[in-house]
């Protein structure tokens, strides 16, 4: 008799394509950063119990805690036509990212990651609470598509929260996002239309990882 077929998970999706991952230090609260660049952005990392750090010294890809100084690059991301391109809303200006990132730093319900390759902000995950729901999101660079890289930074982001379900929302007209949350084992449960910030109605797919 066949032994039963096990499906991959995200933890065995970075057993795969990642070295070993040593969980960093708990550090003082984000509350108390410096809005100077960090020597170490680790030393600013905040303590939450349902997101681990996932550190690769030796690999050219880890996550870290996002800073205040990641932030013009976090914001150039968002910014890029093309990945504008694949949200239905239009891009927040400066000063609205700004201060819409300056509340995610301050407030602990949010668990926020940079996604470093080879010593550059390549990107972030982010999970957070809405709906009374905990879902994730993530955006990388564009010159970091297609590579396989938004993939691994998500599993290692997954790898690092306990908490299940997760859940994740994917405008329809982003097939690329979609693909990705399959990949890593979320299943879909639900489309349905919904008004964003802007006041413009779109079609979402709720996506829950288990």
């Amino acid at each position: 008799m066949r032994p039963p077929t096990r499906h991959r998970t995200a933890a065995d999706l970075i057993c795969a394509t990642a070295p070993t991952l040593t969980p960093q230090t708990p550090a003082p609260s984000l509350g108390a950063m410096s809005t100077a660049p960090a020597t170490d952005a680790r030393d600013d990392a905040i303590a939450l119990p349902f997101c681990a750090d996932r550190v690769d010294e030796t690999g050219p890809m880890h996550l870290r805690p996002v800073v205040p100084s990641d932030l013009d690059a976090l914001f150039a991301h968002q910014a890029d036509p093309e990945a504008a391109a694949l949200i239905p809303r239009q891009p927040r200006g400066r000063q609205a990212f700004f201060d819409k990132w300056g509340e995610v730093l301050a407030d602990p319900a949010y668990c926020a990651r940079a996604v470093v390759w080879q010593g550059e902000v390549a990107g972030h995950v982010i999970c957070f609470e809405r709906d009374g729901r905990r879902e994730i999101g993530w955006h990388l660079d564009r010159a970091h598509w297609g590579k396989g890289r938004a993939t691994r930074a998500v599993a290692m982001f997954l790898a690092s929260i306990d908490e299940r379900p997760l859940w994740a929302r994917v405008w329809c007209g982003n097939q690329a996002s979609r693909a990705l949350a399959l990949r890593l084992g979320f299943v879909s449960v639900e489309r349905r239309r919904v008004v964003d910030d802007d006041g413009q109605e779109r079609e979402d797919e709720l996506l829950r990882l288990s």
